[in-house]
């Protein structure tokens, strides 16, 4: 019995060729559709990221703005002709403090502590080695 006639567009779509172009053409689609998802992905966390540094810088330059206010007020730079150029107002009295007595002073305290320490080791020494 004879085969029947195939048209030739059934030939060629039925084709093993055909098919083995087919699915080549859609191994590469599915590919690019990767690569491209992908690439937005990778898109996408670095703009978060991009984000995230410019809040910030943001917050960073706030924080500079806020100190070059400061430091451009009269009161800093009242404060800082006082303690760094030793300035004063007009008629303004100036009181100076000396601290070189307090330093002796904490030399004499750690000596006395030193002294209680060593006070302390004598008692104990005292009282539980002379037992023995």
């Amino acid at each position: 019995m004879p085969l029947p006639q195939r048209s030739i567009e059934q030939r060629i779509f039925y084709s093993p060729i055909f098919v083995i172009f087919l699915l080549i053409i859609i191994a590469l689609t599915i590919s690019g559709l990767f690569k491209i998802f992908y690439k937005a992905q990778k898109i996408k966390t670095e703009t978060a990221q991009l984000q995230t540094q410019v809040s910030e810088l943001n917050a960073n330059n706030k924080d500079l703005l806020g100190k070059k206010e400061y430091f451009a007020s009269a009161y800093f730079i009242e404060k800082e002709a006082r303690l760094q150029l030793n300035m004063k107002k007009a008629g303004e009295k100036v009181i100076f403090i000396d601290y070189s007595n307090e330093k002796t002073t904490n030399a004499e305290s750690l000596k006395s502590r030193s002294q209680l320490v060593l006070n302390f080791l004598d008692w104990w020494a005292y009282f539980f080695k002379h037992g023995k």
